[in-house]
This record gives C-alpha cells, structure tokens and sequence, in this order.
C-alpha cells in the first residue's frame, strides 16, 4: 500500500499499523510513523493526529520528524550492538544531523518557538 500510494504521488502523510517488529529496513521505508500491532486506540489517534499536525510544515521540518519517530523506534527495539552495526542506522543519523544543521539556521525555520514547541510534544 505505501508503494501505491507514492507511485500515485499523493502527498500525504502515512502511518504504518503493522504486526512486523520494525527492522532496520524501515529507514527507507516513506512513512512517517510506525504503530505495532495492537495500536491502541490512543496512540493510533495520538499518532495520526501528529502526522495531520506536520502537514502544515516544510519538507524539510517533516523529513526530520519522519526520521526522529523512525530513530526513535529503532532505539526501542534495537540493542546498542546491533545499532553500532548497522549501515541504515549509520545513514539515518547522518540525515537527521544534515537536517538538523539546515533546521537550526533561522534562514531556514520561521518559527524558533513553534519548531520547539513540535520537538518537546513527542516526535
């Protein structure tokens, strides 16, 4: 599904509700969160709601954010070892340090106040 719909180019955000344990493979992968099976009802609207929430903001802000919930995830389910192992990780911070360089430059965000105040609700 996530292949559809970005072979038809919708710009939308999507949030993946799968019974996978995410694995390193997700770095590539172009959703911008990630529930395990079961997704509680909270965290689905919780979730959701922060995806719809980006929307409003660059291409720039939301890769980062996309990437932050997919770092995020992979802290959770991974070991320190098999993180220091892996080549998608290594590449994934290497993004996230690129954006977060472009994102510090106030050129490059309008909103000091209301980037923070998206950070410190929980990416």
């Amino acid at each position: 599904m996530l292949a559809r719909i970005r072979e038809w180019n919708l710009d939308c955000g999507v949030v993946m509700l799968s019974a996978v344990e995410p694995d390193f493979d997700i770095v590539d992968m172009g959703f911008d969160a990630y529930i395990v099976k079961p997704g509680f009802r909270e965290e689905v609207v919780e979730t959701v709601t922060d995806v719809l929430a980006r929307e409003m903001h660059d291409d720039s802000l939301r890769e980062y954010l996309a990437l932050s919930a997919k770092e995020s995830l992979l802290r959770a389910e991974k070991s320190d070892s098999d993180l220091a192992s892996s080549d998608e990780y290594d590449r994934l911070r290497v993004r996230l340090e690129e954006l977060e360089t472009q994102l510090d430059d106030p050129a490059d965000v309008a909103d000091d106040e209301q980037l923070q105040a998206i950070l410190s609700n929980g990416v």
